[in-house]
Order: structure tokens, then sequence, then C-alpha cells
């Protein structure tokens, strides 16, 4: 009966988590430098929860080991991220004065911040105020 209910509790927590940072990953804010924070490497296997098109929580993406991704919020102990991909642009490398909504192309959501490592993969992102 106990490890039913560690189980259970596990599941109530793990559904909380995901309520907390149900928004989008904003990018920009001061105008004067790029509009996301840096640059890391996931350190180990992820689910990304994220909003969906119609603005709802999920969390069914998984981000593998060694993905490079761009920091460009934090919520807690999670970071905004967006996964770059060869080829396409973004749309983060300007400036932009006011924090907004990041709605692509590539994707982007949320990873705890101790699987976000800097650009060697050994050290951490900075932490960002």
């Amino acid at each position: 009966m106990l490890g039913k209910s560690l189980v259970i509790g596990c599941l109530l927590f793990q559904s909380s988590a995901f309520a907390y940072i149900a928004r989008k990953v904003q990018t920009g804010g001061d105008g004067n430098s790029s509009a996301c924070y840096g640059y890391g490497v996931i350190l180990k296997e992820t689910k990304m929860v994220y909003q969906d098109e119609s603005d709802q929580t999920k969390d069914d993406r998984i981000v593998l080991e060694g993905t490079e991704v761009i920091v460009c919020d934090l919520d807690g102990n999670h970071f905004g991220i967006v996964i770059p991909v060869e080829g396409v642009s973004c749309g983060i490398i300007d400036a932009n004065p006011d924090r907004e909504d990041y709605n692509g192309p590539c994707a982007s959501g949320w990873v705890p911040t101790e699987l976000v490592g800097g650009p060697k993969r050994d050290t951490p992102v900075a932490t960002i105020k």
C-alpha cells in the first residue's frame, strides 16, 4: 500500500511542475543585446515542456543529450530554450526592446536548469538574473 501512495504522490508532483511553467518561452528585453542569453548543451536526455499551437501544455518531446540549445528565458529552476535547426533562422539574433513570446519557427520549451551546460558541455550556464 505504501508503494502505491508514493507513486501517486510522484505523479501529482510531476503534474503540478508542468502547470508551473505553462507559458511560452519569451525572448528580448533590453534592446541592446541579443534577444536571448546565450548557448548551452543538454547534459542528459530530458523531456521538454512546451505550449502547442492551441496553448495546451505538452511534455511529449524528448531533447537528446548533446543537443545544442539557445537559452532565452528562466522560470524558477527551468530554462526556456530554443533548439536551432541547421539552415533555419530561428529569428532571435536581433536585439528586441520588449519581452515577447517566442513563436518559432524553431522548437522551444522548458527544461530543468541543471540539465543545461555551457558550450563545452562540462561547465554550467551562468545564472540568469
